[in-house]
């Protein structure tokens, strides 16, 4: 895991951007290897999208399905490519003088997302991934609502949302990975392992995260130790 944070308000034009390219850099620089960036809609950027070419950094970057590209010389929203491309080449960012061909590969099965009409709303996901298989991308994908679901578990469950403010950086941090410590520790705990396994397996989006599982079965533990030994 890599914290980095930005101090808002921010004052030079353009430092957010910045900040978010210099700190995949030093991250990459850390690894001493390329991995597979995954990143949520607010990061469609053409500086963004270009910088991460141009560094041959991996990346899968959700589109919103009004984002227009240039699909065999048309331009057109995603929500507009035939049904039948669920996995084929796209220019974007035109306006911007970007030329290189990317990837979108289209997903329904995972999407728990519905439009107005109440019909399943795929996610479009951009990529210069032009080697692994439309399922893997996919996967990767998926994964990254553990972050979203951690961070909001961890929030209501230690009532993370009454420190307003934390005057250190420093300090966030090492709480930040007192909690990683506790998520690596529940993997001691069959209950936890089996509903990972099943998560994996299933490929489908929950309401818990691994976080909360593993405070419940903590609780189950005690209150089963407890019951043992007075009862």
């Amino acid at each position: 895991l890599y914290f980095a944070t930005i101090t808002y308000p921010i004052k030079e034009s353009g430092s957010q951007t910045i900040f978010i390219q210099e700190e995949i850099k030093k991250f990459i620089a850390l690894l001493g290897f390329p991995v597979h960036l995954v990143f949520d809609r607010g990061f469609e950027s053409p500086y963004l999208v270009s910088f991460l070419v141009k560094e041959q950094i991996p990346f899968t970057l959700r589109f919103k399905k009004d984002k227009h590209v240039l699909y065999q010389m048309k331009d057109i929203p995603l929500r507009n490519l035939p049904w039948f491309e669920k996995d084929t080449g796209v220019y974007l960012y035109q306006d911007y003088g970007f030329q290189q061909q990317l990837r979108v590969v289209v997903s329904e099965k995972l999407s728990e997302r519905r439009d107005s009409h109440g019909n399943e709303e795929p996610w479009y996901l951009i990529t210069n991934d032009l080697t692994s298989e439309k399922e893997a991308i996919i996967a990767g994908y998926y994964f990254r609502f553990e972050i979203e679901e951690t961070f909001k578990d961890l929030k209501h469950i230690t009532d993370l949302g009454t420190i307003y403010r934390i005057k250190k950086a420093q300090t966030f941090k090492i709480l930040l990975w007192f909690y990683v410590l506790s998520i690596w520790v529940s993997f001691l705990l069959e209950e936890t392992k089996e509903y990972l396994m099943k998560r994996i397996t299933q490929k489908r989006r929950k309401k818990l995260s691994v976080v909360r599982v593993f405070f419940e079965a903590i609780q189950l533990e005690l209150f089963t130790f407890y019951k043992s030994q007075f009862l």
